[in-house]
């Protein structure tokens, strides 16, 4: 005969007026006392569905139904147990009323043994619901088919991106792009490899704990999902990240450009319609870089060496450098892109720019 096993059931939460106030019944929840026992609760069609993940025996399988009524959890646990061939099944019954995050009440237990009860009697019980762990916690998803188009090099993703939680900076490091959580989410990083056409790795959260990501690229978003835990529960979350408005869609770093052997002065076009107007002063090299009519985007500075004219950009709520050599033709080098969200620096790399000089007439 097996020993008294008590063999506890769950709860239901009450009818609380509301579809929210129902649902927060649904989540993991965990037995307290000398045997932790976790359940699964799901809000189904009429009422809400459940199961034991970890039995007293492997050879058991534990189901719930709940209902409720004026506040109270009330319904069964539907026990299936299956030996040399055959299954033997009992119900048992439990009543448990819902505060906050507590279910505190009874359940009966029973003794039974080839499908045959011996006894039951009821047992008081508490069960505290279990946070769960993970990047993204809400939703469910499930693997993706494809993910949508080829993953290319990893430096065409660097840059900003907007989603879980905020604005993320995206650079590669090695055989890696990394994102960081800039303003929010203090700590958590996401390191993704491509394997076969889909970036997988995990997230390093701000509690030590890890999770796993899965992201495919389709459509200019970086969609997929993410892995969340609960005790002995786990499932999958999904997770979606966009590039930040005005973001380019390749940031492929530019190398620094090779020493010029002229004079930063002047005013030159640059190959996105702008100009730079350049002079030497007192205090150095500045300028500023403005639109046809002067307006002004940022104020520089520069100093020269080894035929590299070094300059700082401010940009009001930023800065960014600029690598310049002159030649006879113009100017050749990079400068930093920088993409922002509401007013933080997200990301940066350099880009490959040409600037053309006026015609000048005399």
């Amino acid at each position: 005969m097996i020993a008294r096993s008590t063999l506890a059931a769950l709860l239901v939460l009450s009818a609380a007026l509301s579809a929210t106030a129902q649902d927060e019944l649904a989540g993991v929840w965990k037995r307290t006392g000398e045997t932790e026992r976790f359940y699964v609760i799901e809000k189904g069609a009429d009422g809400f569905t459940g199961r034991l993940v970890n039995p007293p025996f492997e050879s058991m399988v534990c189901t719930l139904a709940l209902s409720d009524s004026k506040g109270k959890a009330s319904g069964k646990c539907h026990w299936v147990e299956k030996a040399d061939d055959t299954s033997y099944e009992a119900d048992t019954a439990w009543d448990f009323t819902l505060t906050g995050d507590t279910l505190t009440g009874r359940a009966e237990a029973m003794d039974w043994e080839g499908g045959v009860v011996y006894h039951r009697e009821w047992v008081a019980y508490t069960l505290e619901r279990v946070t769960r762990t993970g990047l993204v916690t809400e939703g469910e998803a499930d693997e993706g088919e494809g993910f949508g188009e080829e993953i290319g090099e990893l430096s065409a993703f660097a840059g900003g991106w907007l989603g879980a939680g905020g604005a993320w900076g995206a650079a590669v490091d090695g055989d890696e792009l990394v994102l960081t959580a800039v303003g929010h989410r203090e700590g958590v990083t996401i390191r993704l490899k491509n394997e076969r056409g889909t970036l997988r790795g995990e997230a390093k959260l701000a509690n030590g704990k890890t999770c796993k990501i899965e992201l495919g690229f389709s459509e200019g978003a970086l969609s997929g999902r993410t892995s969340w835990s609960a005790g002995p529960v786990e499932g999958w979350a999904p997770l979606s990240f966009k590039r930040l408005e005005g973001a380019l869609p390749d940031r492929v770093d530019a190398p620094a450009p090779e020493a010029g052997s002229g004079e930063l002065s002047g005013v030159f076009k640059r190959d996105d319609g702008l100009y730079l107007r350049v002079s030497k002063k007192a205090d150095g090299v500045t300028g500023v870089l403005c639109d046809k009519e002067g307006k002004v985007s940022a104020r520089l500075t520069f100093t020269e060496s080894g035929g590299i004219w070094t300059g700082t950009a401010n940009w009001g709520d930023y800065e960014t450098q600029w690598e310049l050599a002159v030649g006879e033709d113009g100017i050749k080098g990079r400068c930093q892109w920088a993409d922002t969200h509401e007013g933080k620096l997200i990301a940066t790399g350099w880009g490959a720019r040409t600037f053309t000089t006026l015609k000048r007439l005399h």
